[in-house]
């Protein structure tokens, strides 16, 4: 073989070496090449940020607070921490497409730090009562979990719920209304926008104009505010650079 030659398939081999070499699994953790599932806290803080992995599992742990390093661990891309105690949704890194939060204690408040580019997210067993708004700025969002959760079927948690069947996000069918109380054990499904608000407000709500829509799946634009596609695409543009 050629000296050349021979440098070439060294080069190869070398970069190929470089690139499957193993990384530390931290305490407390099983590891392959795909997933680390952590059984303890133990090793959360050695959890480094160029960890080669998409899977992260840190369910089950008691934790009362997401740790701050998640949010530079830039290859995790599924994370389930469900069965904690979190009542905060923060310090989740941008590239986060599957988000596992179910059986915590997060509210309808804390929805806006879910990050912007999830797929799938799973919010079953919380304390959610209503869908917020900032909901409509998960453009990429395509599965919504929110079964036994207080969910108040309020005007504009209807408007949300329309939003998702308009863009044809998948939802779980036992999502019923806590609230209000003629509706109460309800599927939210089989809940008429117009029943709701008519009955809260005679007619009009939250700058929605309730009477241009007869069906319960129909998507309500009312006047209120609409989400600025253009600057989710930039901001979008902007994740895309960072990596």
């Amino acid at each position: 073989m050629r000296p050349s030659l021979l440098a070439a398939v060294l080069l190869v081999l070398l970069s190929t070496a470089s690139s499957s070499t193993t990384y530390t699994c931290p305490r407390g953790c099983a590891c392959n090449e795909t997933t680390v599932a952590c059984t303890s806290t133990t090793g959360l803080r050695s959890l480094d940020k160029s960890l080669p992995v998409q899977h992260l599992v840190l369910a089950g742990l008691e934790l009362t607070k997401i740790p701050a390093q998640l949010e530079n661990i830039r290859n995790v891309t599924e994370l389930d921490l469900s069965n904690n105690h979190l009542s905060e949704v923060n310090h989740l890194g941008k590239r986060i497409r599957r988000l596992d939060l179910s059986q915590n204690r997060i509210t309808s408040g804390k929805l806006s730090k879910i990050p912007p580019f999830v797929e799938s997210l799973n919010l079953t067993h919380n304390e959610i009562t209503y869908l917020p708004l900032h909901l409509m700025k998960l453009k990429k969002l395509r599965s919504i979990e929110l079964a036994n959760n207080p969910i108040n079927c309020t005007c504009e948690t209807l408007h949300i719920r329309n939003w998702l069947t308009t863009r044809h996000v998948w939802s779980d069918q036992h999502i019923k209304c806590n609230a209000p109380q003629e509706f109460k054990g309800r599927p939210w499904l089989q809940v008429k926008q117009a029943d709701v608000c008519h009955s809260a407000t005679g007619g009009r709500a939250g700058g929605y104009n309730w009477d241009d829509y007869e069906d319960e799946n129909d998507l309500m634009l009312g006047d209120q505010a609409q989400v600025d596609d253009g600057a989710v695409e930039e901001e979008e543009d902007e994740f895309h650079k960072d990596y």
